[in-house]
C-alpha cells in the first residue's frame, strides 16, 4: 500500500466554505475511483491545501494524478504546482477501533 501527500498552494481569494464545497464536490467524484482505498482533504492556515491519498500502488496513483489532473489543479489554485510524496504505507494505530493494522512486508522491513 502506498501513502501519496499531494499539497498545493490555494488562491489567494479562495475562502474556507469555498474550499470545503470544492473538496465535497471532489470527494463524490473521486469515490468512483476503483483504485483509490481513501482520500483524506487537509488544509493549513496559511492556505494551503491537499489531500492524503491511500492506493494499492504508486502506479495507481500516477494514473490518477496524469497530466489533465495536474492541468485542473492548476486552473484551480491559479497557476500552483501541486507537490507530491509518496511513501509506503506499513501499519496503522486505528485508535477508534483499539486496532494496529499491518500493511507493509513485515520481512522486507527488517532487512
Amino acid at each position: 500500500m502506498i501513502i501519496e501527500i499531494v499539497t498545493f498552494k490555494n488562491r489567494p481569494s479562495l475562502t474556507r466554505d469555498e474550499e470545503y464545497a470544492s473538496a465535497l464536490h471532489a470527494a463524490h467524484q473521486w469515490i468512483k475511483n476503483p483504485e483509490l482505498v481513501a482520500k483524506h482533504f487537509i488544509r493549513d492556515d496559511e492556505g494551503n491545501g491537499g489531500a492524503v491519498y491511500i492506493w494499492p500502488s504508486k502506479e495507481a496513483a500516477q494514473r490518477a494524478h496524469n497530466e489533465e489532473w495536474r492541468k485542473g489543479v492548476l486552473a484551480r489554485t491559479g497557476g500552483n504546482e501541486p507537490q507530491i510524496r509518496y511513501f509506503e504505507f506499513m501499519l496503522s494505530a486505528d485508535a477508534a477501533n483499539g486496532k494496529v493494522v499491518e500493511y507493509g512486508d513485515l520481512k522486507h522491513a527488517a532487512e
